[in-house]
C-alpha cells in the first residue's frame, strides 16, 4: 500500500523517487530484457559487474533517447578546449547519464562508457526507453536544429526536465525554468559555454531548489 500524503508533490516525489529507484537497481535486468542482441551488450554487462545502484540512487539521472546522429549529438564531441571534447567536460561532473540509441554516431559514443558515470546502450529499444524516461530527472537534447521534436514532449509526460538547445520546435514547447532547461549561444563557442553552464544549473536545482523543481 502507498503511503499517505500530504500534498500533490508528496505524491510526485515518491513516485519519481521509486521509479528511479527500482530502475537503477534492476538496471542490469532492465539491459538483459532489451530483445535486440545490440553490439556492444557484451561490454555493457562486463562493465556492470561492479555495478552498484545506491552509489547512483541521489544523484541526478541524466538521459538522452535519441538517433544518435550529428544533428541530435554533434555537439558533444566537439573540442571545448586543448583538454579536450565537451562531452569530457560533463562526464566529469556530478551526474549519471544514461544513453540509448543507433546512428552513424555511435562509435564515437561509446566513449561515455569509458567513464564510471555514463552509460551508452547501441540499441533500438522502446521497451527499455519506457522504463528510462520516467527515471529520469533530466533529458539532455543538445539538438543543432529541431523542427518539432517530440522527445522533449514524452520526457514532460513522465516528469523527466528537458535541458535543450533553444530552437525550433524546443523552443515552441519548453520555458526556461517553468518546464525545462533551455540554452543557446551567439557563436558555436558561446553554445559550447552556455550548455555547460546550464547542465550546472539543473544539478544545482536538483540538489538545492527541491520545491522549484517539482514545480517545474
Amino acid at each position: 500500500m502507498s503511503p499517505p500524503y500530504d500534498s500533490e508533490k508528496d505524491h510526485i516525489v515518491y513516485r519519481k523517487t521509486e521509479h528511479k529507484k527500482e530502475f537503477l537497481e534492476h538496471l542490469v535486468s532492465n539491459i538483459n530484457d532489451i530483445e535486440s542482441n545490440f553490439p556492444n551488450r557484451k561490454n555493457i554487462l562486463a562493465k556492470l559487474k561492479s555495478y552498484e545502484s545506491c552509489k547512483w540512487s541521489d544523484i541526478p539521472l541524466f538521459i538522452t533517447v535519441s538517433r544518435i546522429v550529428t544533428q541530435k549529438i554533434g555537439i558533444l564531441f566537439e573540442r571545448y578546449s586543448d583538454n579536450g571534447i565537451l562531452l569530457d567536460r560533463i562526464m566529469k561532473k556530478n551526474i549519471f547519464y544514461i544513453v540509448i540509441g543507433r546512428g552513424e554516431m555511435q562509435d564515437e559514443m561509446k566513449k561515455i562508457n569509458e567513464y564510471d558515470n555514463g552509460l551508452f546502450i547501441n540499441a533500438f529499444a522502446p521497451s527499455f526507453a519506457k522504463k528510462l524516461y520516467p527515471a529520469g530527472d533530466v533529458f539532455l537534447m543538445p539538438s543543432d536544429f529541431e523542427p518539432c521534436g517530440i522527445s522533449q514532449m514524452i520526457a514532460m509526460r513522465y516528469g523527466c526536465l528537458p535541458l535543450a538547445h533553444d530552437i525550433g520546435g524546443l523552443h515552441d514547447t519548453i520555458t526556461n525554468l517553468e518546464n525545462g532547461f533551455l540554452y543557446s549561444g551567439t557563436n558555436r563557442d558561446a553554445s559550447r559555454y552556455a550548455l555547460l553552464q546550464t547542465i550546472d544549473k539543473a544539478v544545482y536545482f536538483y540538489k538545492n531548489e527541491k520545491s522549484k523543481w517539482l514545480d517545474m
